[in-house]
């Protein structure tokens, strides 16, 4: 099952909690998955970033199970590893101020503190 933790923990906080509850970050593999977590986020908080199972902590992007990415939704211009150490993905809020971005993946510094989904 999925939850939608509408508390703001760094990437390694939200991966903690999530493995106390016998679970993981949830790893968005295909468009239905995808589709499902944008929903449980929304219904937490439209205006937060949410972290979910995918980093690149070891060079490239994998879920947090070690799997590969085939699968994808990136916003436009991302990952842009801003700054140079966003190393994990979050998604946008559904209420961000550039429409095109809404809900879309996005790069992340594992320390900032946002919402996260197991």
């Amino acid at each position: 099952c999925y939850r939608a933790y509408n508390r703001r923990k760094n990437y390694d906080q939200a991966l903690a909690i999530c493995q106390a509850d016998g679970g993981t970050l949830a790893m968005p593999r295909d468009i239905a998955t995808n589709d499902f977590l944008i929903e449980l986020k929304n219904a937490a908080n439209r205006n937060a970033f949410f972290f979910f199972g995918l980093d690149r902590k070891n060079g490239s992007w994998n879920y947090v199970d070690g799997g590969g990415l085939r699968y994808t939704d990136w916003g436009e211009r991302e990952p842009s590893n801003h700054g140079g150490n966003e190393e994990c993905a979050d998604y946008f809020p559904a209420t961000k101020n550039v429409v095109i971005l809404r809900n879309k993946w996005n790069d992340e510094r594992c320390s900032r503190l946002v919402g996260f989904i197991c």
